[in-house]
C-alpha cells in the first residue's frame, strides 16, 4: 500500500460520513488489502455504528458499550499488525468513549434511564427527524454511485443534500439527547452526557489537527456537518461571565494605569526624538559657524596677499 493510501486510510475514516467520494475511497482501500479486510470483518457483522460522531441513538449505543470498546480495541491492535502507519482505530475521537472516566459516566446514565423505562430515540426522532432512515438513504445512494459518476454534480448533489440533512438531524439529536436525559433523570446525568459528547467533539478536532484537515473540512463537507470540525457548534463555547460590580473600579483603575504608562512611554519616545533633533540642529549650527569662520579666514588671507603684491 503506497504512502498516499496510508495517509488516506487514517484521514478518510474521519471524513467518510461527510462526502460520498471519501466513502468510496474508504471501501476501495479496505478491499485492496487482505489484512485490513480481515481486521474490519467484526464491523461488518456488528449491528451498531461504533463512532459516536455518527450514532445519535445513545441509549442503544450505551447498552452495547462493552462490545463496542472490545471491537475498537481488537481492530486497533489488528490493524497495527498490518503495517499501516496511520491506524484509524487509533484516532482519539474513536477511543475517548472507552476511557475509564467516560465509561463510569455511561454506566451511571444507563442505570438512570433503566429506572425510567423510556426510549429516547423515538422522542428525539419525532422532534428532529429519523436519523437512521436518512442515513440509510445516504448509504444506498452512495452504494449506487460509480467512481466515474463522482465527477458529475447531478449524481453527487442528491447525496450531499441528504448528508446535509442527516448532519442537521444529528445536531438536533445531540442536544435533544441531553435535554431528554435531564428531563427523565436529572441535571447531573445530563451534564455527564454533555461532557462525554463534548469530549468526543474535542477529540475529533485534535485528530483533524494531527491530520492537517482542519482547513480542508469546511471546503469539503456540507454546511450542517460543521460540528465535524468545529467542537463548539452544538453546545457552544462557555459564555464569558461579567465581572462582579465591586471589582469593576479596580479593573478600570488597572486599565487607566496601563494607559498612563503607555502615554508616559510615548512622551519619553517623543522627548528622545526631540533631544536627537536638538543635537542634530546644534551640530548643523556649529558646522555652519565653522564653515563661516573658515570662509572668513580664507577671505582675510586673500586680502593679505593682495596687500603685499
Amino acid at each position: 500500500m503506497n504512502k498516499l493510501y496510508i495517509f488516506l486510510f487514517g484521514a478518510i475514516i474521519t471524513l467518510s460520513s461527510a462526502h460520498p467520494a471519501y466513502r468510496k475511497e474508504f471501501d476501495k482501500i479496505i478491499n485492496s488489502n487482505d489484512c485490513l479486510k480481515t481486521c474490519m470483518s467484526n464491523l461488518t457483522i456488528f449491528d451498531e455504528e461504533i463512532s459516536l460522531m455518527k450514532n445519535p441513538n445513545l441509549q442503544r449505543y450505551f447498552g452495547k458499550i462493552n462490545k463496542i470498546c472490545e471491537i475498537i480495541s481488537f481492530t486497533r491492535h489488528c490493524i497495527d499488525g498490518c503495517g499501516i502507519e496511520s491506524n484509524p482505530f487509533a484516532l482519539e475521537s474513536l477511543n475517548v468513549i472507552c476511557l475509564a472516566e467516560n465509561r463510569e459516566k455511561v454506566e451511571k446514565i444507563s442505570e438512570g434511564l433503566a429506572t425510567k423505562k423510556v426510549e429516547i430515540y423515538p422522542i428525539c426522532a419525532g422532534y428532529c427527524g429519523d436519523y437512521d432512515a436518512v442515513f440509510e438513504e445516504v448509504h444506498q445512494l452512495t452504494q449506487k454511485i460509480t467512481e466515474n459518476e463522482l465527477k458529475e454534480s447531478s449524481k453527487v448533489n442528491p447525496i450531499i443534500e441528504k448528508t446535509n440533512q442527516a448532519c442537521g438531524i444529528f445536531k438536533c439529536f445531540t442536544q435533544c439527547n441531553v435535554d431528554t436525559v435531564k428531563n427523565q433523570c436529572d441535571k447531573s446525568a445530563a451534564d455527564d452526557l454533555q461532557t462525554i459528547l463534548q469530549s468526543v467533539f474535542d477529540a475529533q478536532f485534535r485528530d483533524l489537527q494531527k491530520l492537517n484537515l482542519v482547513e480542508t473540512m469546511p471546503k469539503t463537507v456540507p454546511s450542517e456537518c460543521n460540528y465535524m470540525y468545529d467542537p463548539t457548534v452544538i453546545f457552544g463555547s462557555p459564555q464569558q461571565v461579567d465581572p462582579p460590580q465591586d471589582i469593576l473600579p479596580k479593573l478600570q483603575l488597572e486599565l487607566l494605569l496601563k494607559q498612563l504608562k503607555l502615554v508616559d512611554h510615548q512622551e519619553e519616545l517623543i522627548n528622545r526624538e526631540n533631544q536627537k533633533m536638538d543635537l542634530e540642529m546644534s551640530f548643523l549650527s556649529q558646522k555652519q559657524q565653522l564653515q563661516k569662520k573658515q570662509h572668513q579666514l580664507n577671505f582675510e588671507e586673500q586680502q593679505h596677499r593682495f596687500a603685499f603684491q
